[in-house]
């Protein structure tokens, strides 16, 4: 989608609002009961509270939904609070205890906006904690990310063939185009006639039989330090290189790649979109972002899983001692964690 402009979250809005629009004004009742008279779902609000962009109008809708922002794009949100506990009992993966009900029932809606009681900082904490440690050793775990890596490298290339059109244009037959419909397709690659297919069914096949292409070679944790939020760390390119010039003369085209994957879960009290998380305290009746901004010194700073991947473990040895000599050289603000 991105060859054409589009985002999955654009392309939802175009679906929520041509296509399911008319069936979205049928609705006439909730989880909860039905419908006042004459109530009913607005597919344009819909469309707006999943675009996560920064520049987007607002002026144009309801006060309260944009308070409701948050529940969709915040530090803790419907798909996330849901997610979370899901994703880990599926993936056997044991966490601490999240209190779901505990935090949902400290989050309120204030005249400032989405607002959650100083007494429900606790079970946000633990909440954002266990979050990030299902994304360290599920999501971004080294054999995940080792498969986006080689996904990365033909997934381009695949969707030419599979379906080179703009979606927008093509929505019937873009609803065929699914998960298992991609899978099928490629899995019979491997005996195409055409060169680019069978070149590309191999590599597929190493993917489906789960032959893992890249193999890590090193790994650290990088922590941001007291940098303001939005900056950026260098790019992987950029580390990509550095490392290359440390690597002795023998070993300049070994073929490697650098990981970076940022971690990071603390709510941003000056939310630049508008819609920062709110403490109501009772003790003062306040309602303002700074118990936020003291809370976050009790969760981790921003964190970068940093990865290197190579073909094979013949060379791990001299690319870990380049890649520690390069992180030893990285700014003041950032700090590994070897």
């Amino acid at each position: 989608m991105h060859a054409f402009g589009a985002s999955h979250e654009k392309l939802g809005q175009i679906i929520i609002r041509d296509h399911l629009g008319p069936i979205i004004r049928k609705i006439r009742r909730s989880p909860s009961g039905p419908f006042a008279k004459g109530e009913e779902l607005n597919p344009d609000q819909i469309a707006h509270v999943i675009l996560k962009e920064k520049s987007k109008d607002n002026s144009r809708i309801p006060r309260w939904l944009n308070m409701l922002q948050p529940v969709i794009s915040g530090s803790y949100t419907a798909d996330n609070l849901d997610y979370v506990l899901r994703d880990s009992y599926m993936c056997g993966v044991a966490v601490g205890p999240v209190d779901l009900s505990r935090l949902i029932h400290y989050t309120i809606i204030t005249d400032k906006g989405f607002t959650i009681h100083k007494t429900g900082l606790p079970a946000l904490q633990m909440f954002l904690n266990t979050r990030m440690y299902l994304y360290s050793n599920v999501y971004y775990h080294r054999t995940t990310r080792a498969i986006d890596i080689h996904l990365r490298d033909i997934f381009g290339d695949t969707m030419k063939l599979l379906f080179p059109h703009d979606p927008r244009k093509k929505m019937d037959e873009y609803l065929t185009l699914t998960d298992w419909s991609l899978l099928e397709q490629v899995r019979g690659w491997k005996t195409s006639r055409h060169a680019t297919e069978r070149r590309l069914g191999t590599e597929w096949q190493r993917i489906l039989a789960r032959d893992v292409k890249w193999k890590m070679a090193y790994s650290a944790v990088l922590k941001e330090k007291g940098q303001e939020r939005g900056m950026d760390f260098p790019s992987h390119e950029h580390f990509q290189e550095q490392i290359k010039k440390e690597l002795p003369v023998r070993l300049k085209k070994v073929e490697f790649r650098v990981d970076m994957a940022p971690l990071d879960p603390r709510p941003d009290p000056k939310d630049r979109r508008g819609n920062p998380l709110y403490v109501y305290d009772p003790g003062t009746k306040g309602i303002s972002t700074e118990p936020l901004e003291e809370f976050l010194d009790l969760l981790p700073t921003r964190l970068v899983q940093f990865r290197v991947y190579t073909l094979d473990h013949a060379y791990d040895e001299a690319l870990s001692r380049a890649t520690a000599t390069v992180l030893n050289k990285t700014p003041s603000s950032l700090e590994s964690n070897i």
